[in-house]
């Protein structure tokens, strides 16, 4: 490794590394800040420009998360990828997903090919996104036609993949094993063997979505008013869909693994099934409900409340709000996103649908006398 050197303090010593993080994703931003805390000299290249900008503790400590700064837009110089990327030890490519199916492994590809175009020897490339089983294994041969390094020889190939709430214990390595690289990660982490990192990740995609799978099946029979309320506020089972589908593209992507997984392979379309056949079943029920009230589809206005991060790095949430607004517009003269009163329309029947716990509290605080659908497996509806 190169451009590295000792830095005394007062406490510790501690090494200082130069870190590229690829992508502006709220995940991955977070991440850049947390080395930035620990004294690692970090760069953020916006994916859809490709340049990028030192992130200094004075812009972290001024700009909390990426919404922040993107609302601010500072002006801090950038420089392009070319000149960032060959002077880093590591490389976190880590952009936002828009896409899903093979339009987002296409994507991923292309993304990819353009963060590592300027790899030298030496240098450690961290996936920190999913990639299924086997997917390490194409993203390195690319990484070598690319570079003409041989991965476990040259350069180094890690697997790190970021998710929403926690950083992963667990750092899949190919190649060098570089303690440094321990060193700058925001919580204690070791290092395994990458095949593991992948099916430590899977497993735990599997284990999750198969449970809320259950949850939504078991509970979408429950009819009773007194089972709704002994379940209201029960965070465990009474899933909006906002969590139900967060995290989706993982399950996705696993479902397209290189690998022979047909032992599992019905867990996984079984959970992907089950989220669609959820979103179906809401839109029936709305459907339903406004027929048996008389409401007339020209009349009624639909407002989806629905908050969600639009800088986090899956489109997940985005993705599942495009299908549900679609297909409630053939029952509704208008379906818009929840903005308050602003869409609402004294000259029509409003009715909210409510798909994460902090939208249903802040509509059961801002409105009254309103048709409220709760997007959770008991999908109640209920004037507040």
């Amino acid at each position: 490794m190169h451009n590295r050197k000792f830095i005394l303090t007062t406490r510790s010593s501690y090494l200082v590394v130069n870190v590229a993080v690829y992508g502006m994703s709220t995940e991955a931003y977070a991440l850049a800040s947390r080395m930035v805390e620990k004294g690692v000299e970090v760069y953020v290249i916006d994916d859809a420009t490709a340049s990028g900008f030192i992130l200094k503790p004075e812009y972290a400590r001024m700009y909390p998360d990426i919404a922040s700064l993107r609302d601010d837009e500072p002006l801090i110089p950038a420089r392009p990828i070319s000149e960032i990327v060959p002077q880093c030890d590591f490389l976190f490519f880590a952009p936002c997903i828009r896409r899903s199916g093979i339009e987002a492994r296409n994507t991923l590809l292309s993304q990819f090919r353009d963060a590592v175009s300027h790899i030298r020897e030496g240098h450690g490339i961290v996936c920190s996104v999913p990639t299924g089983l086997g997917g390490s294994d194409e993203l390195v041969s690319l990484l070598e036609h690319i570079t003409g390094l041989k991965v476990g020889q040259k350069i180094s190939f890690y697997y790190y993949p970021l998710e929403e709430m926690h950083y992963p214990s667990l750092v899949g390595a190919m190649g060098r094993r570089d303690k440094t690289l321990i060193g700058i990660l925001p919580d204690q982490s070791r290092f395994v063997d990458i095949q593991i990192a992948e099916r430590v990740h899977s497993a735990d995609v599997i284990s999750r979505f198969s449970t809320i799978l259950g949850i939504i099946e078991l509970f979408r029979y429950v009819t009773s008013e007194m089972a709704w309320d002994e379940m209201a506020g029960n965070s465990k089972y009474e899933l909006f869909l906002d969590s139900m589908i967060a995290g989706r593209y993982d399950l996705q992507i696993l479902s397209n693994s290189q690998e022979d997984i047909r032992s599992v392979q019905y867990l996984i379309n079984n959970s992907l099934k089950g989220l669609d056949a959820y979103i179906r079943r809401l839109v029936d029920i709305i459907r339903i409900t406004l027929k048996e009230k008389g409401m007339r589809v020209s009349r009624t206005n639909i407002a989806i409340a629905w908050s969600m991060d639009p800088h986090s790095m899956r489109g997940d949430r985005l993705e599942a709000l495009r299908t549900l607004s679609v297909r409630l517009r053939d029952y509704a003269g208008r379906v818009e996103e929840y903005n308050g009163k602003r869409n609402l329309y004294s000259d029509r029947t409003n009715v909210i649908v409510a798909c994460s716990r902090p939208d249903y509290e802040q509509v059961c605080e801002a409105e009254s006398d309103i048709m409220v659908i709760k997007a959770t497996p008991f999908v109640k509806i209920s004037r507040i």
